[in-house]
Parts: C-alpha cells; sequence; structure tokens
C-alpha cells in the first residue's frame, strides 16, 4: 500500500493505482508469488506518460520487488474490470480513501493470518475494496468494520431476478455499447 500511495502523494496524476491480493496476483502473472501486484496506469501524451512513468519508477526502487512497464495494456485493465463475483458471497467495501491504511489493517485483524490469502482488488484512489471469497459468517463484524470507517458494506448473494427478462438485458446492452463501445468494462457493470 505505501508504494500506492507514494504514487497518489506525488501528484504525477495516476488515472488508475490498484492493488490486487498476493492470491489474485498470482492468476494475473501466472505464476505463485506472495506479493501484491501494484497496477497503475497514467495517460496523457507520450512524452507526459515517459516522465510519468520514469517519476513512479523512482519511487517504487524501495518499495517493489520488481517492476514492469507495459506499453499494452489494455487487456491488463480489461482482465482487471471483468473481475467477477464467482463465489455466491463476494462482497465489497467503499471507504475514504483517507481511512485505507487503517482499514486494511482492521480487516486484516478481523480476518486473521488469511487476508492475503483471499482474492481482493483494492482502488486506492477511491478506497473500494471488492473481495472474491466468502466472509465466513462475520457479516455483522464486516459491517461494523465499514461504518466505522465511514464506509458501507455491499454483499452480493445472488443473480438479479431482472436478467432473465429479455427487454431489460437488451437496453443493458445497448447502453453498454454506447458507454462502452471498446468493451473495456464487464457487461455485469450495466446491469
Amino acid at each position: 500500500y505505501s508504494a500506492a500511495r507514494s504514487i497518489i502523494d506525488s501528484h504525477l496524476f495516476p488515472v488508475a493505482v490498484e492493488l490486487v491480493s498476493p492470491v489474485l496476483a498470482a492468476e494475473f502473472q501466472s505464476m505463485a508469488g506472495s506479493d501484491s501486484l501494484l497496477l497503475v496506469r497514467f495517460a496523457g501524451n507520450g512524452c507526459a506518460v515517459k516522465f510519468q512513468q520514469e517519476q513512479a519508477l523512482a519511487l517504487f526502487d524501495s518499495h517493489c520487488t520488481s517492476l514492469d512497464v507495459l506499453r499494452d495494456d489494455d487487456s491488463l485493465w480489461q482482465k482487471v474490470a471483468s473481475l467477477d463475483f464467482k463465489q455466491r458471497n463476494g462482497w465489497r467495501v467503499s471507504v475514504l480513501p483517507a481511512s485505507i491504511p487503517s482499514f486494511l489493517e482492521s480487516m486484516s485483524n478481523l480476518l486473521g493470518e488469511g487476508f492475503n490469502s483471499l482474492k481482493w482488488h483494492l482502488s486506492v484512489g477511491d478506497g473500494r475494496l471488492r473481495m472474491f471469497d466468502e466472509f465466513n459468517g462475520k457479516l455483522d463484524q464486516l459491517t461494523e468494520n465499514a461504518d466505522y470507517f465511514g464506509g458501507q458494506l455491499t454483499v452480493a448473494c445472488a443473480k438479479s431476478s431482472f436478467q432473465n427478462r429479455p427487454a431489460t438485458m437488451d437496453l443493458a446492452k445497448r447502453i453498454k455499447m454506447n458507454l462502452d463501445p471498446n468493451g473495456t468494462f464487464p457487461q455485469a457493470s450495466f446491469r
């Protein structure tokens, strides 16, 4: 998290700063590891992006075990955007970005040593944590934890009943095509 925060504090103006758990990072990198994966995306003209990357690499030098700069990263960002709740009890929490370090510490205390063995994705810039594993019956504690940090807990337990309605799905597809013609975001984002 400290590397992600240093990027935001450096005023390099990234368009995305995302942190994924070690388990999810292993899926992205197709190799086992014990480190989280930090994804940073910059936008602008070529010179501006190159400057931002150089500055970011200098900041990361002391925080990261390995660094890669991807020129064509669209497929990676599409994969992040298309992460879906595959488990019946997937959940997400939104907290104030300034509360993220304390919130992560409290989540680690609540969920124990296994927190880093779970699949999660954190949007550092806006404080959204998506968890792809079950909450193991700790719904009340998770709700209290989110409330304490001025956030909100959302639990995805079942598919929406309107998905079987053809007119609704047709409308969702038309909205998606107009708002996302390149297919960057998953269809589920438009339901």
